[in-house]
């Protein structure tokens, strides 16, 4: 299951208890498998402590926005939450932001996930990486 909790960022942390932590973790209960996602232009107005209660949830997706914060401002919420949760990092990630990200972040449990136009953008990535 992929739960955008988009609104997690709209509410206080107080109405997200009363209102979402609930039927979240009802909606996660009995799954495998559950990813919550997230975005970096307001992760910090996430309530992440709260989401990271839920045993059941099992990664946190954190979209790396092109208009938002560098990798290095988000680092230390995203190493919270590699720290209880598998975390994917996704977007139109560049090379150069993947290795800043790699250097922050613990290499157990984080995957990159980068959005490219064309297969031969997504190899020249790889490439730059040395992955082959």
């Amino acid at each position: 299951m992929f739960i955008p909790a988009d609104v997690a960022s709209l509410v206080s942390p107080n109405m997200f208890t009363e209102f979402f932590l609930d039927p979240m973790r009802r909606m996660v209960a009995g799954l495998d498998y559950s990813i919550m996602h997230t975005h970096s232009t307001y992760l910090d107005a996430y309530p992440l402590d709260l989401l990271l209660e839920i045993d059941e949830l099992r990664a946190v997706q954190v979209g790396i926005d092109t208009n938002g914060p560098d990798i290095e401002s988000v680092a230390p919420a995203m190493r919270r939450i590699a720290e209880r949760k598998s975390l994917i990092v996704a977007g139109s990630l560049s090379p150069d932001q993947i290795r800043r990200a790699r250097a922050l972040l613990p290499d157990e449990g984080v995957c990159y996930l980068t959005y490219q136009e064309t297969e031969a953008e997504c190899r020249r990535v790889l490439d730059e990486l040395e992955i082959p």
